[in-house]
């Protein structure tokens, strides 16, 4: 009797393809001569898209020309968290990379599975087939029918060493840079669709605080077009499809909302020592030193005005909720985190949220843009139909104009 071959055991896959296991969430061949990559890792300045397409390119064997990036959208991409940290290269790129070599290594067993040959004797060259060097008039679209990538990844196909690389590591033009130092409308807060009504939120001055009154004739008055006051709670939004209108009631309504709960500002919150008679959590890390009578302690204390990492554009975020549907276009860091968390906030479930990530102005530090996507999605679930595009920057200025 034979007994049946155990299988080798699957390599360990990496936690990104744990969560996005399927090849066909990475790489597909849709179209004649093109590939579709895609990655969740969004481009916010760093240049992390000309990366992934270089990895792509090198591990299919593919020219750089041929493949399309999906990026940043919860509907066609894989879920990868944040872009945050400089973990890109480190956790995206090795998924992308481990993914596209054993795609290669599928298509290539299909090949020689036609031939009648063993895969060793056959190489990839800018998605076509040879066999020693010789064309075999096979390419990855003609053996698209054969090769079903809607099955899990294994990691198990050898990756390209670092000598073998054609495109990573060489130069190569920012897959994102012409269009904006060309000036070509790619930013979120150049975005338009019909019937688009822009909005303003009335921010709280401080956390815990309460509506109390407010003053909607004084409002409307300042605004001098037609304009709309939505309030939910202690959530207040002016509304309008003049966006110079929607500006100008924005910049005189904390004027005429008063809030309570709301402790008076005063010139002592700009200094230390108040922020010393705050409520704190304190923590003792680490065990206690022992006593050493030749040590010597020594105090110090040392301030600065508070001051912001964050970037000097002003976010945007648009949104459009219709038959039980909520899309939303913003610049962050994460889609399916903020997906999740609108879930939870607008107690509706993810799988009707869709995120789809356009660039912004600037991302390094900390920026609005979860913020100002949240509110155009409040706004748009309060309002159904509407398109809502929110400034959610310290600028009261029309982050539509050019």
């Amino acid at each position: 009797m034979t007994l049946p071959t155990a299988e080798p055991p699957p390599a360990a896959l990496p936690p990104l393809l744990k969560d996005n296991p399927r090849l066909d969430q990475w790489v597909r061949f849709e179209t004649p001569g093109r590939v579709t990559v895609s990655t969740g890792r969004v481009e916010i300045g760093q240049g992390v898209l000309t990366a992934m397409l270089q990895i792509a390119a090198d591990e299919l064997d593919v020219s750089p020309d041929r493949i399309d990036l999906r990026t940043g959208d919860t509907t066609q991409t894989p879920d990868e968290g944040y872009t945050a940290g400089s973990q890109s290269i480190q956790f995206g790129g090795i998924a992308m990379r481990l993914v596209c070599a054993e795609v290669r290594g599928l298509f290539l067993a299909a090949a020689a599975s036609r031939l009648g040959c063993a895969a060793a004797d056959l190489s990839m060259e800018d998605g076509a087939v040879f066999r020693h060097g010789k064309t075999i008039e096979q390419n990855y679209w003609s053996l698209g029918h054969t090769v079903d990538l809607a099955r899990p990844a294994t990691a198990s196909a050898a990756i390209k060493p670092a000598n073998d690389y054609r495109v990573v590591g060489r130069n190569a033009s920012r897959v994102d840079l012409a269009a904006k130092v060309f000036g070509a409308p790619i930013f979120i807060h150049d975005m338009k669709l019909d019937g688009m009504v822009h909005a303003r939120v009335v921010r709280q001055p401080r956390r815990g605080g309460t509506v109390a009154k407010i003053n909607q004739a004084a409002i409307r008055r300042a605004g001098k077009e037609e304009i709309q006051i939505v309030r939910h709670g202690n959530f207040i939004a002016i509304l309008g499809a003049d966006e110079t209108a929607v500006d100008a009631a924005a910049a005189v309504a904390p004027r005429y909302v008063t809030w309570d709960g709301i402790d008076p500002i005063n010139p002592l919150q700009e200094e230390a020592r108040w922020l010393q008679q705050q409520p704190t959590v304190d923590q003792s890390l680490g065990a206690p030193l022992p006593d050493d009578p030749l040590r010597s302690n020594y105090e110090a204390t040392f301030s600065r005005m508070h001051v912001a990492h964050a970037s000097i554009g002003p976010s945007c975020g648009l949104a459009v909720y219709r038959d039980g549907e909520l899309q939303v276009w913003t610049h962050c860091q994460g889609g399916y985190p903020l997906r999740a968390a609108w879930a939870r906030t607008l107690k509706i479930h993810p799988a009707v949220i869709s995120v789809k990530h356009v660039q912004g102005s600037g991302c390094y530090g900390h920026n609005g843009a979860d913020d100002a996507a949240a509110d155009a999605a409040v706004i748009a679930f309060l309002k159904p139909v509407h398109r809502f595009e929110c400034d959610g920057g310290e600028r009261k200025n029309s982050v539509s104009s050019r």
